[in-house]
């Protein structure tokens, strides 16, 4: 993720609808007389809500030597996390980086070695504390006990339905075998060569799954509509702020249409949106979007527009015409998908007033098109591509 920006004329600084459990790093700028100084040395920190993951006293690992051989990557279905090199000890905990589980689901989980020239054989453990005691126990193990292996190792996990629920610690381990492949131990245990990680994880009912995508379908100048991607949930309160404000609007809706009024034209917005399944709410879907306007574009609502420049077919295959009233009032012609992309499409000017637009190599969905004017404004059109 990027970063925000925000402004302050105060020195004492706050921020809110950060999400727990969650590191960040924030630096910053004094302005003076219209200029920014340097940056100031970066603070780090991590939001509290980890519970059991950063509550509890684990025990201590030793940091072994990694310099030949390391843990590379943890994949979960197919998901990769490269962690790289850690010097002997990855510690994620807090990080960004963290996994849901749900009660007995199953999961393939793949451990990855990175090598710096051998290809030794390693052995792995890897536990996670399902009662969020604090300990972890051999039963909580589920790499397989002395199973050698060169370059990855796959696993079948299935969370265990009386699992605690919340955060909880996860420990890995990838040790070098070729002396001895015992199982690992999970504490104070003196390795000479592999590598330890540690991350949060968070074991979940499975009642309220997070939602998968909020695609934009419609934008005006003060308002903008949203469609929620399919999901078992009735209710979904969502919450929207003009970026870098303090201030947020909340509402709740039934419906997958989600419809923000009033917005101020030409505007940038951040919007999070969670389902809500038996007073349980899902992790938040983050997306930002900006309006349009007088200073940025002219918007679809125009009643001139559809007699000054015309798309069809709409929606198209594999490519579309514009048709222009007023030729001669067009510089330039651009395509931005609506997360604010640039596509760079072949535009075929077939007859004075008439452009063919090749659209084969755009997938399916929304699309914008900027066509600038020779008086320094421009027009935005929507097409569909299907």
């Amino acid at each position: 993720m990027g970063y925000f920006l925000f402004q302050s004329g105060s020195s004492l600084l706050k921020f809110d609808q950060l999400e727990i459990c969650t590191a960040y790093e924030l630096f910053v700028y004094s302005h003076c007389n219209g200029k920014l100084s340097a940056a100031s040395e970066t603070l780090y920190f991590t939001t509290n809500g980890c519970e059991a993951c950063t509550n509890l006293d684990y025990c201590r690992r030793f940091r072994p030597s990694s310099e030949l051989e390391w843990l590379h990557a943890i994949e979960v279905d197919q998901e990769s996390f490269i962690s790289g090199n850690n010097a002997g000890y990855g510690n994620y905990v807090g990080s960004n980086q963290q996994w849901t589980f749900e009660k007995s689901k199953k999961y393939q989980i793949t451990l990855k070695t990175g090598y710096l020239s051998d290809t030794s054989t390693m052995v792995a453990a890897a536990w996670i504390d399902w009662n969020q005691d604090g300990l972890f126990d051999d039963a909580e193990n589920y790499a397989v006990p002395t199973l050698q292996f060169k370059y990855q190792i796959n696993y079948s996990l299935t969370i265990p339905t009386n699992a605690r629920s919340g955060w909880t610690r996860m420990r890995v381990i990838l040790k070098f075998a070729e002396f001895s492949s015992s199982t690992p131990l999970a504490c104070f245990q003196s390795l000479e060569f592999g590598e330890y990680e540690e991350y949060c994880v968070y074991i979940s009912e499975g009642l309220c799954p997070a939602i998968n995508n909020v695609d934009l379908i419609e934008l005006k100048t003060n308002s903008a509509q949203f469609l929620l991607s399919s999901h078992p949930a009735s209710e979904f309160e969502y919450a929207y702020r003009k970026l870098y404000q303090d201030d947020w609007v909340k509402g709740v809706t039934h419906s997958r249409i989600l419809e923000l009024n009033a917005l101020d034209s030409c505007s940038k917005y951040q919007l999070k949106v969670s389902a809500n399944c038996l007073n349980e709410l899902s992790k938040p879907f983050t997306l930002y979007f900006q309006t349009r306007g007088k200073d940025c574009a002219v918007a679809n609502e125009d009643p001139n527009i559809e007699n000054l420049i015309k798309i069809y077919p709409n929606p198209c295959f594999d490519q579309a015409y514009l048709k222009f009233e007023n030729p001669s009032q067009v510089s330039r012609i651009d395509c931005y998908d609506l997360n604010g992309k640039k596509n760079s499409l072949p535009f075929v000017q077939v007859e004075s007033a008439k452009v063919l637009m090749e659209t084969q190599t755009l997938t399916n969905g929304y699309y914008l098109l900027k066509i600038s004017l020779t008086d320094g404004s421009f027009w935005a059109l929507k097409f569909c591509k299907i």
